[in-house]
């Protein structure tokens, strides 16, 4: 969840604790899906609490990186965006935008994008797919992001 502090700069707040991952990654991770909650009834999708976080308060957002699986074959690779670029990288990553135009909030949220590409660097990070993969990926944008 984002809110924005009194001068207009983005804050990311600490979200559930828990992700969402499919039976063949939770199988490569070596967890079972004994006991785990299904997201949905008859999806092969489950959550997989995560520990509890001391962070309760919300951060200023630096950097936000949206997350693509690249073509095949291509090099994984992370590119700066900026601009209407870096604005229209967000947008489809809104949460239930079909609700916040029926609830006439549209507008509001797409101000809060642009904020959030004005103050904090967005990134295209895309990857290739696959377990073999994931890894040096993680890595990979592990060191980007600690020295972006």
């Amino acid at each position: 969840m984002l809110s924005f502090d009194d001068a207009g700069r983005p804050l990311a707040w600490p979200g559930l604790r828990r992700i969402k991952l499919w039976r063949e990654t939770l199988n490569a991770l070596g967890t079972t899906v004994t006991g785990l909650d299904r997201v949905f009834e008859g999806i092969d999708k489950f959550q997989l609490p995560l520990s509890p976080s001391a962070a309760a308060a919300p951060v200023p957002l630096k950097a936000l990186y949206v997350l693509e699986a690249g073509p095949e074959d291509a090099a994984a690779g992370t590119v700066r965006l900026s601009g209407s670029a870096a604005v229209l990288a967000i947008v489809p990553e809104l949460f239930r935008r079909e609700a916040l135009a029926a609830m006439a909030l549209e507008p509001r949220a797409l101000a809060q994008v642009a904020a959030v590409a004005r103050h904090a660097r967005i990134f295209r990070a895309t990857r290739a797919w696959g377990f073999d993969m994931f890894e040096a990926d993680a890595a990979r944008l592990e060191r980007h992001m600690l020295d972006a």
